[in-house]
């Protein structure tokens, strides 16, 4: 049931199901290949398509989605979010219901350092053990370029994933609202007809 809150604003279902069932499977699924990454090379492989087909899904539903799933929503130019960020230190930056302009860079980050990562990793399977869909290549030309880039994702994720972390915090603070709380009910105060497609 929505209910009206002392801001005039009700809490609706921004997060659609399968937006929150892809963030947090993605986050389980991405934590799993690295910590595996040393360890466990069959279940950092597996765990490794377990990503890349949530990184699928979460792009199709980019386009296909309801209305604050889908990029075209909260797609915003550097400027835009720079000044987000700017204003969010400060202590004044705009409340958002769906993606903060910073949040916005941060999928699109996120999902292409993912994607880039688990296409190289395919691609080092296939040039260091003939193994996987491109196993039949000859990648093993490749091999060193090939490493270079999986680890230049891996560590662009060890960045990325603090900097949204810390993001989600300072958001949470700035505008008295629980964001990891609204991912895992979808629920948020907004104006009622956000939730509209």
């Amino acid at each position: 049931m929505n209910t009206n809150g002392q801001d005039g604003l009700r809490s609706l279902i921004i997060w659609d199901p399968l937006v929150r069932l892809a963030h947090w499977s993605l986050a389980l699924a991405t934590a799993v290949a690295w910590w595996t990454r040393e360890h466990n090379y069959a279940l950092h492989v597996d765990t490794g398509y377990a990503v890349l087909a949530i990184v699928v899904v979460r792009i199709f539903w980019g386009f296909a989605g309801p209305r604050h799933a889908r990029f075209r929503s909260f797609a915003v130019g550097p400027v835009t979010a720079s000044r987000y960020l700017a204003d969010l230190l400060r202590g004044r930056a705009a409340r958002f219901v769906g993606h903060s302009p910073a949040g916005a860079w941060m999928i699109f980050m996120l999902l292409a350092t993912l994607l880039a990562c688990c296409l190289s990793g395919i691609a080092l399977d296939a040039a260091e053990n003939r193994a996987g869909p491109l196993a039949a290549t000859r990648l093993f030309y490749y091999t060193e370029q090939i490493v270079a880039i999986h680890i230049w994702c891996t560590h662009a994720l060890e960045v990325l994933v603090p900097l949204h972390l810390a993001g989600v915090l300072a958001a949470s603070l700035a505008h008295r609202e629980n964001l990891v709380t609204a991912m895992v009910t979808g629920r948020k105060r907004a104006p009622a007809d956000a939730g509209r497609r």
